[in-house]
């Protein structure tokens, strides 16, 4: 925003751009796309009290304005499709905007679908509900599902699928299907929602579930799996776990649970911002009592360099004080000065460069502890196991174990950022001043005037 710098205060043009979840890395198959309403920027007016009070009504008129704008979508209309496919599945990729998936293990392939439209008026519903369509196409064997909702595109260039979907705004509807599906021993699955949750039961494939709004969970998994979510909990329960899989369990707010055999062999790497790592696997600890010590050494070291400092500082002012009220001459004094000043910049540069270097050790020092990060090995390694999450914890549990056995990998530092408490390197000591020192001649003579 010209003038002001500040983001926030922007107002909508008629121009459009398309935003994808590519920032998402497509979330290992995340290929939803949409449409919104770009923002262009206005100079603003000359005080802010304007814009805060025109920012607090417009929040409180969309406050007021949007169950109303919920109400209005009180007219509903459905269908249920249903989806066959001979044998030789190989592969099942569904894609959809909102409503949940359901995919179970199944002697054949077989889904059902039910399409609901929320409208502002049974006209309406009626209308969308039949301009929406569930594409399905069988190519070789390798299966794709979408939602393509009126205003969407949807397009298929090998095994890669992407469904564009575009918002004005201001639709007075919305779309949500709701997918139940049984898929063939071996067959992968691949799910990319945007609001849903995403469930599967006793796949024996490979699996890549992603969504943005909701959960996401495999139970009795047999192959590689990658799930993930951005708001919403990960979980994932394995039956078996091959020395060669490859389990990716990321969110950012929500928790991550996986359950693995209880002689499974794998190397872990789990990160949580604000949460605990805890696991029932026998896994070393990492940190601890080592980390705290280390860090408590380093932060008394700092403290001893900042009292050596004030300590100098106070030696300087003592010395200019006695010099001062000694009356020497002003040669003297200044000289005196002099070497004292220069000491005392040679102490605090000194003091400078430690406190540097301290301060350098304790960021290394706790830098672990606040990202929260673990790596460990069970049974020798094997299985690639790896987890993350922002806000929550980390739970890996062993088969038949309870969650109460659980014991943390990473030391405690209380909850989140506010418990890794570091002491603030101390400052440097106040520079004394120097006192005015006027040079003139009486009777040829040089003196001292303070």
């Amino acid at each position: 925003m010209r003038g002001s710098g500040n983001p926030f205060f922007r107002v909508p043009s008629r121009r459009r751009r398309r935003v994808t979840f590519d920032g998402l890395e497509r979330q290992t198959g995340m290929n939803t796309e949409t449409t919104m309403t770009t923002m262009s920027t206005r100079s603003v007016s000359r005080t802010w009290t304007v814009f805060w009070i025109l920012l607090i009504g417009a929040f409180l008129v969309v406050s007021l304005a949007w169950p109303a704008r919920a109400d209005r979508l009180g007219a509903t209309a459905s269908r249920t499709e249903t989806f066959t496919a001979a044998a030789g599945v190989k592969s099942l990729t569904i894609d959809g905007v909102s409503g949940d998936v359901e995919v179970a293990a199944g002697a054949s392939f077989a889904a059902t679908v039910e399409v609901t439209v929320k409208a502002d008026g049974d006209a309406r519903a009626r209308e969308i509900l039949g301009k929406t369509r569930i594409a399905f196409e069988n190519s070789g064997g390798e299966l794709t599902l979408a939602t393509v909702e009126p205003g969407a595109e949807y397009s298929r260039e090998g095994r890669r699928t992407r469904l564009r979907v575009s918002h004005d705004g201001d639709r007075r509807w919305r779309v949500e299907a709701r997918y139940r599906v049984t898929l063939p021993a071996g067959a992968s699955a691949t799910v990319s929602l945007v609001n849903g949750g995403i469930v599967t039961k006793g796949l024996d494939g490979v699996q890549e579930l992603t969504t943005v709004n909701g959960r996401v969970a495999a139970s009795d998994a047999r192959r590689s799996a990658t799930l993930k979510s951005v708001n919403g909990t990960v979980e994932g329960a394995f039956t078996v776990l091959p020395r060669d899989t490859k389990v990716v369990a990321e969110t950012v707010n929500g928790g991550v649970k996986l359950t693995l055999p209880s002689d499974a062999a794998f190397d872990l790497k789990a990160s949580a911002i604000n949460g605990g790592i805890r696991s029932t696997f026998t896994l070393p600890v990492r940190g601890g009592a080592d980390d705290d010590v280390a860090v408590r050494e380093i932060e008394a070291a700092a403290h001893a360099e900042a009292e050596r400092a004030r300590a100098a500082a106070d030696r300087a002012r003592e010395r200019s004080r006695k010099a001062r009220a000694a009356g020497s001459s002003a040669d003297e004094s200044a000289d005196s000065w002099d070497r004292e000043w220069k000491e005392f910049g040679r102490e605090m540069a000194e003091f400078g460069r430690e406190m540097a270097r301290l301060s350098r050790e304790i960021s290394r020092s706790v830098s672990g502890s606040l990202n929260r990060s673990y790596e460990g090995t069970h049974r020798g390694g094997g299985a690639a196991v790896k987890c993350s999450t922002i806000n929550g914890g980390v739970l890996v549990l062993s088969s038949g174990s309870a969650e109460s056995a659980a014991k943390s990998l990473v030391p405690k530092r209380g909850e989140g950022w506010a418990g890794a408490r570091v002491a603030p390197v101390p400052p440097a000591p106040p520079v004394p001043p120097v006192p005015p020192v006027h040079v003139g001649r009486v009777h040829g003579a040089r003196t001292a005037r303070s």
